[in-house]
């Protein structure tokens, strides 16, 4: 790229140079000038596209003049999805204006831009995807926010959050990127990331005009059974109502999933065959039911988030007491209001519980790791380990 940017920049000092010796020239009239001028500005040297298809940290701003600069398609991509979720681009004041220019991207349509040092532009053609890593409490915080889920972006997005494997991951001497799935998997990809890629012409490269596909008969009929199942599904009391923004949009998200897994399969294909529509109905069942078990952990059950850190600690330090103070000056949890739920929460499970005091007298104190003293502790159960480790 360094390279193509110093050609660019010696094409285009040509180009000023004739430029100035045109304008200087006073064997011409000014109406020679003005066509010659006109016939010199086509041919001005065009600088190289940004070549960038990566970002992990970003603004919309910042991506919106990326893409005017560069390639059409990119991927925003971070296994620390904080720094997408807790960065410039989604503070109080720019968050609405993010999710509605990612949306936009979802949707396909034209993004548009007004500013009094740029004045109005458009970006056409471009394509965006989005991979996001994010720890629990910030992927919870992110899909519960509560103008995302009002303006719809969190509905355009398909969210896993697998289970842990700590404690299953046995040391295998066996290298999975060495492995023949693997290899077939990024020897395809490979393939298909050679393909040349669909532009508009006259656009530069700029912009991508991909063919539309059409549906089989067969898939159709599995697309709309789909649809019909799902939308039975979104009513007052249903199965999908707690996530009725996402099942909304199931549907067109499955075609999508149909889509890509046609084109992965064959390139050329023109129109979504009804065994890919099954793979992306099945794929959008399962991201429906993930999205179910973690709209249920969001606003309502987020303190068993602390509740199972505080439980996690207590384990790990090998207490069989625990007392408050230690919670949240030793332990996971900030704030004595914080450790005190999590408290109710571990004793509403039965992993603390109250130690059995003589009747009339006080719980007597204990010595915090701190030094001091306190009167708030309570004793873990002692099956707690192992049915924690069961859940």
């Amino acid at each position: 790229m360094d390279s193509l940017c110093a050609l660019h920049e010696m094409e285009l000092a040509a180009w000023e140079k004739e430029k100035s010796v045109l304008i200087n020239d006073g064997k011409r009239t000014a109406e020679e000038k003005q066509f010659a001028l006109e016939q010199l500005q086509r041919r001005k040297p065009k600088k190289p596209l940004d070549q960038k298809r990566l970002i992990s940290d970003f603004t919309f701003e910042g991506m919106y003049k990326l893409f005017q600069a560069g390639v059409p398609s990119k991927g925003l991509f971070a296994d620390e999805g904080g720094q997408v979720t807790g960065g410039h681009g989604m503070r109080q004041e720019t968050i609405l204006a993010t999710a509605a220019g990612l949306s936009k991207f979802w949707d396909g349509a034209p993004v548009d831009r007004i500013r009094v040092m740029d004045g109005a532009s458009s970006l056409r053609g471009r394509r965006l995807a989005v991979h996001l890593m994010m720890q629990d409490k910030v992927g919870l915080d992110f899909f519960s926010n509560p103008i995302l889920r009002d303006q719809g972006l969190g509905s355009r997005m398909l969210a896993a959050w697998p289970t842990s494997t700590a404690g299953g991951r046995a040391y295998s001497a066996v290298n999975a990127l060495e492995t023949a799935g693997v290899q077939r998997l990024h020897g395809r990809i490979e393939a298909l990331l050679a393909q040349p890629m669909p532009y508009r012409e006259d656009s530069n490269k700029q912009e991508l005009q991909p063919p539309a596909m059409t549906l089989s008969h067969e898939a159709k009929q599995a697309w709309v059974a789909f649809y019909n199942q799902v939308e039975a599904e979104t009513g007052p009391k249903q199965t999908l109502e707690p996530v009725r923004g996402l099942a909304n949009k199931a549907a067109e998200h499955a075609a999508r999933i149909a889509g890509t897994v046609q084109l992965f399969e064959n390139p050329a294909a023109v129109a979504v065959e009804e065994w890919a529509m099954q793979c992306g109905i099945e794929a959008m069942a399962w991201y429906l039911d993930e999205a179910l078990r973690i709209s249920g952990a969001s606003n309502p059950a987020a303190h068993l988030l602390d509740a199972e850190r505080v439980l996690r600690w207590i384990h790990e330090s090998e207490l069989k007491t625990v007392a408050l103070p230690d919670m949240y000056q030793r332990g996971p949890v900030r704030s004595a209001g914080t450790a005190r739920k999590a408290v109710e929460t571990l004793k509403a499970h039965n992993h603390l519980l109250e130690p059995e005091i003589p009747k009339g007298e006080k719980k007597p104190p204990v010595t915090c790791q701190s030094g001091k003293k306190s009167r708030e502790w309570w004793e873990v159960h002692p099956e707690s380990n192992s049915s924690f480790l069961a859940d």
